[in-house]
């Protein structure tokens, strides 16, 4: 699949024309220069044509910062990795200095290269643009990013002189992966590990990460989309209007993910935060994976008594995989995604009606639930299986059936064991029959 790059300066559009492309708001976008960092892609279909479309950082030569030096060095790996580069220039600032020295690091790349002045809606000056061509590229494309002017033009040409005789490759099974946790406990890192390059920005700043950010990977017949999303902070602790964005961006890259893999620091152990997050996941109905990262820097606690703990914290974790890792050394990394793959088959997991006539003779039979409460007669006529993702059953009861959430609840748990079901939350419906079963 090919790859096109979006390059430029800061502030110049760069996340406009990119979820303009892409069809929605994927990048943030602010009047504040420096919003994007990282390497945000998306895979996009226009024309019948599929591409990886990827927004880059502002590329700043002059400032000498940790962070800038970290942007600078994703633009450069996304140039190199780039099949082609949408190069894009503000009209209402004319040619600078920093335009012409990108200009010139991109020509050394060797890559097919689209010229794209952006803002041309806001220069009152007739043919603003032209003063580009001294650039010497054939072809200028103006544009306005903001009001979708310009961009079929553009568009038609990239696919036309770059992406028609494109291979596609062959269908893939898509298993989409949200990476979610507390800001700084190596969200990043572990998707950098996965990816065996610097995909995405770490530092020792919390925060780093703005957007959610889309990361191809490929694993034997397995395509991983793994989405690296914002440090999920607190409400009260959301202060600046870039931090609100974050905040709705990884809740929305939970709803559009299947399988959550959330991060905590073993260090600090489970907070009121992570419980927060993890009841999120479960929420959304996704698969759910715990790495407790960091671990090389626990010491003295054996990982059996740790789990024991976290579970005390937080019952649901009862049914959900823990993996001890240390995204710094690369303990236990290499089994994340098998996990992945073997939780995704759980929550798409379809039951034949005779495994779960099975299942209710258990229930009935040895699992310790009363027959009688209050009274009343318990008696569950039949399960039915009614969806996947999450796995929703039916529950068929005798009318007016007391103490229906402590049935529910025993027999998701009944369910979650015999189905073997780890990492997958569990959706019952109950109704009330007169039915008795056959």
């Amino acid at each position: 699949m090919y790859s096109v790059a979006i390059v430029g300066r800061p502030n110049v559009g760069k996340s406009t024309l990119f979820n303009r492309i892409a069809g929605r708001r994927f990048s943030i976008t602010q009047s504040a220069a420096g919003t994007t960092r990282d390497r945000v892609s998306q895979i996009v279909s226009l024309q019948d044509m599929r591409f990886e479309l990827v927004d880059t950082g502002g590329f700043e030569f002059a400032r000498k910062d940790d962070i800038s030096g970290l942007v600078k060095r994703q633009i450069e790996i996304a140039i190199s990795k780039s099949d082609a580069i949408i190069f894009v220039c503000d009209a209402t600032s004319g040619v600078t200095p920093l335009d012409e020295e990108l200009l010139l690091l991109l020509r050394k790349s060797g890559k097919p290269m689209m010229l794209a002045v952006n803002k041309t809606d806001a220069v009152k000056a007739n043919g603003a643009a032209h003063e580009f061509y001294r650039f010497g590229m054939d072809k200028i494309y103006p544009i306005s990013a903001i009001h979708n002017t310009g961009i079929g033009l553009l568009t038609d040409d990239l696919i036309e002189r770059f992406l028609k005789s494109a291979p596609d490759k062959k269908s893939k099974t898509t298993i989409i992966v949200a990476v979610i946790g507390r800001p700084n406990v190596g969200k990043s890192s572990l998707i950098n590990r996965l990816a065996k390059e610097d995909r995405v920005i770490v530092h020792e700043k919390p925060g780093t990460t703005r957007d959610s950010i889309d990361i191809h990977l490929e694993s034997g017949d397995k395509d991983f989309v793994f989405i690296d999303t914002a440090g999920i902070r607190h409400n009260r602790k959301v202060k600046e209007p870039v931090d609100v964005y974050s905040l709705l961006r990884s809740k929305d890259s939970i709803r559009r993910s299947d399988v959550c893999v959330v991060i905590i620091d073993a260090y600090e152990g489970l907070t009121r935060d992570d419980a927060r997050i993890i009841n999120l996941v479960e929420e959304n109905g996704k698969g759910c994976i715990i790495l407790a990262n960091k671990w090389d820097l626990v010491s003295h606690v054996e990982m059996s008594r740790y789990t024991d703990a976290l579970i005390k914290k937080l019952d649901f974790l009862r049914l959900t995989p823990i993996l001890f890792t240390s995204c710094k050394t690369g303990l236990n990394t290499d089994d994340v995604l098998p996990l992945i793959e073997l939780v995704n088959n759980n929550l798409n997991a379809v039951f034949p009606a005779q495994e779960l006539g099975n299942i209710l003779r258990f229930i009935e039979e040895g699992s310790g639930m009363p027959k009688v409460i209050s009274g009343r007669l318990i008696k569950i006529n039949r399960i039915k299986q009614v969806a996947s993702k999450p796995p929703t059953f039916i529950l068929y009861v005798t009318r007016n059936t007391p103490h229906k959430k402590a049935i529910i609840s025993t027999v998701r748990n009944v369910l979650h064991q015999e189905l073997g079901l780890k990492g997958v939350p569990i959706r019952i419906i109950m109704r009330s029959t007169n039915k008795r079963k056959k």
